[in-house]
């Protein structure tokens, strides 16, 4: 669903976020180029990457290639498009922190920087390593410690 004022002044708003979403979810859609070509963005912001790692080691070669497929893509079908790309901040999975964040944190940073995208270093803005427990403590993450309540998406936001 789209929202346009008939003076096409201010922001539309598009987001194709899924709960579970990976980078490799995005690169399965067909219709992304066209969709991409057609809004014709002046910004994208790529905000992916915790369900890449969540359960498993993280793969930087594979990621990074997801990536840049990605980038690719937008570049491609819309070449006027800003990207902004984040990364995740820490997480934990039962009671055990998710190291694989920091390597994430410097993969996205690493390919953001190499194709002149802009970086929202948002782990080491929240925080890094461990400061889930702070979020959490304070009411801004949820019990889980990998999402954040509405008032730390807010925060990030």
């Amino acid at each position: 669903m789209l929202i346009e004022s008939k003076s096409n002044q201010g922001i539309l708003y598009n987001s194709v976020g899924i709960n579970g979403a990976s980078y490799k979810s995005i690169l399965k859609q067909n219709l992304l180029p066209n969709q991409i070509a057609e809004l014709n963005p002046d910004l994208v912001i790529i905000d992916l990457g915790a369900n890449d790692f969540y359960k498993q080691k993280i793969c930087s070669e594979e990621i990074e290639k997801d990536i840049l497929k990605i980038i690719d893509i937008i570049r491609k079908y819309s070449p006027n498009s800003n990207i902004l790309i984040s990364n995740s901040q820490d997480i934990y999975r039962r009671r055990y922190n998710i190291k694989d964040c920091c390597v994430f944190s410097d993969v996205t940073k690493k390919v953001a920087m190499d194709n002149k995208c802009a970086f929202y270093d948002w782990y080491n803005i929240s925080g890094s390593r461990y400061s889930m427990l702070k979020w959490y403590k304070n009411k801004l993450a949820k019990t889980d410690k990998v999402h954040l309540t509405n008032n730390g998406y807010a925060i990030k936001g």
